[in-house]
């Protein structure tokens, strides 16, 4: 899979680079830090979102404690569908990092946005469906306590409706891990969960499950033009 290393990170607005190259910008409570794109009450207001969250639905990429249950590898997934096209430039996901943060200060996380391998095999395909919805953030960039981060694609790329896609998370750090990034999401019951879509793990056997996360458990994202 390809991979597009930060060129630049921005936290101020006077300083943002444009739309067509690399950044990182972090959503707060009171907003979003720098960037100045349009919020409400501290969201993002996207063309397609899922923003509940609980305990029992943040979700730790290669967590070595995840129900006592090492195989988790080192990807986490959820994917979405729209109902007509759309142009996508920016995602935002709700992150963390538990543990002990200098054991991953030299790792990176790479977002990769990926079709279904087929319509029978409900998982991503391994690859960005574009060259252009890929983007790797240091791990170093993020708080301890979860808050949306935001990808800046290098450009914007093209949604087809009714097309199944993953929003894939990959940690480059060894799994399973005592100290791990955490991507927050809800888990419990079909009423308020995300209903074009579902949350996946990546084993570290390589294959896809929800097995230890449950039927009803989905990842919060904003996918902004």
């Amino acid at each position: 899979m390809g991979r597009m290393s930060l060129s630049r990170l921005s936290f101020s607005r006077a300083s943002l680079p444009p739309l067509l190259s690399s950044c990182l910008c972090i959503l707060t409570p009171g907003g979003l830090s720098g960037c100045g794109w349009a919020t409400n009450n501290g969201s993002v207001l996207g063309f397609a979102s899922f923003t509940s969250e609980n305990s029992a639905g943040t979700t730790g990429i290669g967590n070595a404690q995840f129900n006592s249950n090492p195989e988790k590898g080192n990807s986490l997934a959820q994917s979405f569908q729209l109902s007509s096209e759309n142009k996508l430039g920016r995602v935002s996901l709700k992150l963390g990092v538990s543990g002990n943060t200098s054991t991953l200060a030299n790792h990176t996380l790479t977002l990769t946005i990926e079709k279904s391998r087929s319509s029978l095999e409900a998982y991503p395909n391994g690859s960005a469906f574009d060259a252009n919805a890929t983007l790797t953030l240091p791990i170093s960039q993020l708080q301890t306590s979860a808050q949306y981060v935001t990808f800046v694609l290098p450009a914007q790329v093209t949604l087809d409706k009714d097309t199944v896609y993953w929003i894939r998370l990959e940690a480059s750090y060894p799994v399973p891990s005592n100290s791990f990034v955490t991507w927050a999401g809800y888990s419990g019951d079909s009423v308020n969960g995300y209903s074009q879509g579902t949350a996946l793990y990546e084993t570290i056997g390589g294959t896809w499950t929800n097995n230890l996360l449950g039927t009803f458990t989905d990842l919060t994202f904003v996918l902004e033009n």
